[in-house]
């Protein structure tokens, strides 16, 4: 970001901050993009200025290369931003937001703070390669209606297109609420309205495996690099548009959960081990899975960290390593589902949909997997960790077509993240507990570290 002095602003800038909410002040159209998250309501913002620019896309609309993308002034101007409302208290509570009784949550304040760092995180680890995700801009709270209102409501503020927006009319409401809740807005780039949830092209005209290759593949880049599991990336979280250049035509969305792979001391305690709590009769399965034998009485925890471990050898083969990665996600994304759903009364049946309960990425993984991840029962009975076992276990026509699929998303990742298993070690013995993982870069290349000045750097243009 370029000040009016022409000083390089850096994102989370206190002044930057304050150039972007004047900018909003005078915006010159507003659209509701989504009000039915469990968590948030989202707005499009036409700022009209053309403040920040595109770190891909030139002027001329073609993909930027090399330097260009370092510079300031390069790239198409962004028009539009995107602004993530969600409602901040501890403890969390309640609130509605429609008339049809349309129930939503607050968050706490360490949590919007999480989201807002892994989708940083995100986007800084991949942008100069294929971006994962839309940029984020900035976390700005309002504490109460007063501090809201001076942005979007109070004279010469006022505009109209805030003021016929339901969506603030309702939040201006809410700082009466009983239990006195802030306001978080996370700002970020916009997403053209020609990109559709995977869930709405699905139904409209299918998915081909070329696309499940590429999501795929960015899912374990995400795991990989960033390094996060995205426990919220259902079909619906995953934007495509499909008339885009290949590395620009998936986008994932919401970053509110998410946790560090390579942390496996709190996938253990949080996640493995309460699910096996609740379901210890799936253990052997589970266990067998892994690769290890039941009769030695492994842990559930144990035999998590030496399969996290595993994925950290250079030189796999990779079509094994990107299995690991897959069958490890799916594990930690299904335990987390199921042990997060509604709590049912012992005494009555367990619920059909219950039943069926698996990994928000079930979508993609049964493409791949033959149908393998229609719930956690079916992804213990029939997968295992390690790919030949899998491969041996599925008919000739089967294993073939998922070793191909494998190879595909190999090949988009060695295309377009020049990524191997030998690229980046993750050392896995934090004695910290794994909060802070190191990574050895074998090739010597150098790259940017996520949190560098440099590679936080936002392009945008004052007038």
């Amino acid at each position: 970001m370029i000040s009016p002095d022409g000083r390089v602003l850096m994102r989370d800038d206190p002044e930057m901050r304050a150039l972007l909410l004047e900018q909003l002040k005078h915006a010159t159209e507003v659209k509701i993009v989504s009000t039915g998250s469990a968590y948030s309501l989202i707005v499009r913002v036409s700022i009209g200025a053309g403040l920040f620019r595109d770190d891909l896309i030139g002027e001329d609309g073609a993909l930027m290369r090399g330097d260009e993308r370092w510079s300031p002034t390069a790239g198409k101007p962004i028009r539009e931003v995107i602004l993530k409302f969600i409602l901040v208290s501890s403890p969390m509570s309640r609130y509605v937001y429609d008339s049809d009784k349309h129930d939503k949550s607050t968050m706490l304040a360490a949590d919007v703070i999480n989201e807002y760092k892994h989708q940083r995180d995100a986007f800084d680890a991949t942008k100069h390669h294929v971006p994962l995700c839309p940029d984020v801009v900035a976390l700005i709270s309002f504490p109460n209606q007063e501090a809201f209102d001076e942005i979007f409501f109070t004279k010469p503020a006022k505009n109209k297109h805030y003021t016929e927006c339901r969506v603030f009319s309702k939040l201006r409401t809410y700082f009466s609420l009983p239990f006195k809740p802030q306001i978080a807005m996370i700002v970020m780039e916009s997403i053209p309205e020609t990109y559709v949830p995977l869930k709405t092209l699905f139904k409209r005209d299918g998915i081909s495996l070329d696309l499940i290759a590429q999501i795929c593949a960015m899912y374990v880049v995400l795991f990989h690099v960033c390094p996060m599991i995205a426990l919220d990336a259902h079909w619906s979280n995953w934007l495509v548009d499909m008339t885009k250049p290949l590395q620009l035509r998936v986008k994932l969305i919401d970053f509110g959960l998410c946790l560090n792979p390579f942390n496996s001391d709190a996938i253990v305690s949080k996640i493995v081990n309460p699910y096996f709590k609740t379901h210890p009769d799936e253990l052997p399965a589970y266990l067998m899975l892994m690769g290890a034998n039941p009769a030695d009485s492994p842990s559930p925890s144990e035999v998590m960290n030496k399969a996290i471990k595993s994925v950290c050898v250079p030189d796999a083969p990779m079509n094994s390593w990107i299995h690991k990665i897959l069958v490890i996600s799916m594990l930690v994304d299904g335990f987390f589902t199921i042990n997060n759903s509604p709590k049912q009364n012992p005494l009555k049946p367990i619920p059909e949909k219950l039943i069926k309960k698996t990994c928000q990425m079930k979508h993609a993984f049964n493409v791949v997997y033959n149908d393998a991840c229609v719930s956690m029962s079916t992804i213990l009975h029939t997968m295992s960790l390690d790919l030949p076992t899998y491969l041996a276990s599925q008919t000739p026509e089967k294993a073939e077509r998922t070793n191909e699929l494998l190879s595909n998303i190999a090949s988009y990742m060695e295309t377009y993240y020049r990524l191997r298993p030998r690229t980046f070690v993750h050392e896995v013995h934090a004695p910290n507990g794994g909060k802070k993982m190191r990574k050895r870069n074998s090739t010597k290349r150098k790259r940017n570290k996520p949190n560098s000045s440099k590679s936080r750097k936002h392009k945008m243009r004052c007038k």
